[in-house]
């Protein structure tokens, strides 16, 4: 595994899509600080599998007094590019009202962009934060996941929202869960079915929860990680499994942690670190892309890495048979052989 500081000085929260050649996109926060001040979103690229990188376009760019750091990034069937897009108004150092969703479109990969700041959403919350994944369908429709949350104390509540009319409005399909989520992160599979990956507002964990297509209730199937283990992402891979990545924010634990489900999300291998941070207060976001020879590419945020002690961008090149090979152990008990 190689781990590269790509883009420093960023708080990030990274959103990678690998387009159809080899080229990688990160969708970033471009300021290195937790949102409270003003920035944009910016798109970076790599043509060399993550290993360095070049500022292409800005999908977002802030107006005075606020920011855009809330983002969801995805693909349609002719590869044109969106982001949805949300963030604050500022006073004084401090979070003020949410601001609306943008859709920001790009047929360049990237280097341009078309910003409609009001695009249709649902009357009955036009205000919410997208994540995740911008998911193309089969017929071209395009699907995304946004959330709100009703301030402390409260539960947040998630929306799985839907766009007929190539990213111009967003009807309201479905909610996810029955509040007590928020960030999540989506996933269609080969067979229709589609799977839902929540991070809870109570304790923090992420909760996997799964739909079959032309239905609106998803059915919660339990929880994927511990407590302060969140957010998720979820890639499709090449031979059909599923990778969950998720940050890892228990104490004496930062860092990012992964699972692979080889069943289409009916069971899940055992957790795996890919990275540690050590001394981090911050980190995670992780987002990954596999790229056309199966290497894999996860991009995540931290404030302090062993070699970098700012928030940046940070990469892993890594392989899935790292943590995917059978390794020969011995039981305590009776020397026998065990696979784990």
């Amino acid at each position: 595994m190689e781990r590269i500081i790509a883009i420093e000085n960023v708080c990030a929260w990274p959103n990678l899509v690998a387009l159809p050649g080899g080229e990688l996109l990160a969708i970033i926060f471009n300021q290195p600080i937790h949102g409270l001040d003003e920035g944009s979103l910016e798109c970076w690229s790599s043509l060399d599998g993550g290993k360095t990188w070049a500022r292409k376009g800005v999908p977002a760019p802030h107006e005075p007094g606020k920011n855009r750091m809330h983002f969801a990034v995805g693909l349609d069937r002719s590869e044109k590019l969106f982001v949805l897009s949300s963030g604050f108004e500022l006073n004084n150092g401090k979070l003020g009202p949410l601001e609306g969703i943008w859709i920001s479109c790009s047929t360049d990969g990237g280097r341009t962009w078309q910003v409609n700041k009001t695009p249709g959403l649902p009357e009955t919350h036009p205000l919410m934060i997208p994540y995740g994944k911008i998911v193309c369908h089969e017929d071209g429709k395009l699907s995304a996941a946004a959330y709100l949350s009703e301030g402390r104390g409260r539960p947040s509540r998630t929306w799985f929202l839907r766009s007929d009319d190539s990213g111009e409005s967003w009807n309201s399909h479905s909610q996810i869960g029955e509040g007590d989520t928020n960030e999540t992160a989506i996933l269609r599979l080969l067979d229709g079915q589609w799977l839902a990956a929540a991070r809870t507002h109570v304790d923090h964990h992420v909760e996997l929860y799964r739909r079959v297509d032309g239905e609106k209730s998803w059915r919660q199937s339990g929880p994927l990680t511990l407590p302060m283990q969140h957010p998720a992402d979820l890639l499709l891979l090449k031979d059909g499994g599923i990778l969950l990545t998720y940050g890892l924010r228990n104490r004496g634990l930062f860092g990012i942690g992964g699972r692979i489900s080889q069943d289409q999300g009916g069971t899940w291998g055992a957790p795996f670190v890919l990275t540690q941070f050590g001394e981090a207060t911050d980190c995670g976001y992780p987002s990954s892309a596999q790229m056309e020879n199966g290497a894999m590419v996860t991009g995540y945020y931290s404030d302090l890495v062993e070699r970098y002690s700012e928030y940046h961008m940070g990469v892993l090149q890594w392989h899935l048979e790292e943590f995917t090979q059978p390794r020969q152990l011995r039981s305590i008990s009776d020397n026998s052989r065990m696979k784990v």
